[in-house]
């Protein structure tokens, strides 16, 4: 009975642990840092390969560029709940997903979308964070940094995967970014306005949020000075009968905004359409434009 035991332990280990290469797997190719992947296998000369089923379908985003001559991958990568894993022969497959179902991941105003990687070193600010990122629960502190570029990897529509290197030196792995170059940002990278034109870069896409619905901000303040959209207000606030007509509205606060209670400020703005408004209680996303 124990023999059995141990061949039928040592057959389910064996669908994991394996010479050949698993259905689907890649092989052969550059998996660019910051690419998100699924486990599919391991080798048996892998350290992970002695307990195999609890590896096996993980997803992680790579924390530096693989390279191998066949499907068995060396390298490392971070899984959501920010555990790092170095695999010395692990298989891989794509776990990158799409949110449409035209294959292109919807894209936040004011944001470029690029068909071709963008040299290292270009000037860029990073205007969204795809809930598919590991670094979505820091949205809020991320949205607006600008820096340095490195391994950006088109992702489809405005979407990318990269390095960016941020003024104050910080290296920040995106797995699902988009990002913003104005004249400015141009300029500064050694480039000339011209560069526009440049079929890399297209002009500002404009895209459906409803799949990737804008998050309400909930700290303890908002400073003066702060680009915001409204999404909400309180039914105890005065312009509440006006809900239809505010609500989408880009404005920036005129004062510090103080949290009256869980995602609801009270201050004033001067929003885009000329006007001044006094809130009680309101709901807004915050914006890096």
């Amino acid at each position: 009975m124990t023999s059995l035991l141990l061949s039928l332990v040592a057959l389910s280990g064996s669908a994991f642990a394996q010479d050949s290469c698993p259905t689907g797997a890649k092989n052969g190719e550059r998996i660019p840092r910051s690419s998100r992947v699924r486990v599919l296998g391991l080798h048996p000369d892998d350290a992970y390969s002695a307990n195999p089923s609890a590896v096996v379908g993980r997803v992680g985003v790579t924390t530096e560029p693989w390279t191998s001559e066949s499907c068995w991958y060396t390298g490392s990568f971070r899984e959501a709940n920010g555990e790092e894993r170095y695999f010395y022969k692990v298989a891989v497959a794509d776990a990158s997903r799409t949110a449409t179902t035209t294959g292109v991941l919807p894209c936040p105003p004011e944001s470029y979308a690029s068909s071709a990687p963008l040299p290292d070193g270009t000037r860029v600010k990073l205007v969204s964070v795809h809930r598919e990122d590991p670094r979505y629960p820091e949205w809020n502190r991320l949205i607006g940094l600008t820096g340095t570029i490195s391994d950006h990897t088109p992702r489809g529509g405005c979407w990318m995967s990269g390095v960016l290197t941020t003024d104050d030196g910080i290296d920040i792995d995106l797995a699902r970014g988009a990002l913003w170059q104005n004249d400015d940002l141009f300029m500064a990278s050694g480039r000339t306005a011209s560069a526009r034109t440049d079929p890399r870069v297209s002009a500002p896409v404009v895209a459906d949020l409803s799949m990737d619905a804008p998050v309400a901000f909930d700290g303890p303040r908002i400073p003066r000075g702060q680009r915001l959209r409204i999404l909400a207000i309180d039914p105890a606030d005065a312009y509440y009968a006006e809900r239809e007509d505010i609500v989408g509205l880009r404005c920036t606060s005129t004062e510090v905004l103080r949290r009256a209670e869980t995602g609801l400020f009270t201050g004033e703005v001067r929003c885009d359409d000329r006007r001044k408004r006094y809130f009680l209680k309101v709901s807004v996303q915050l914006l890096p434009y």
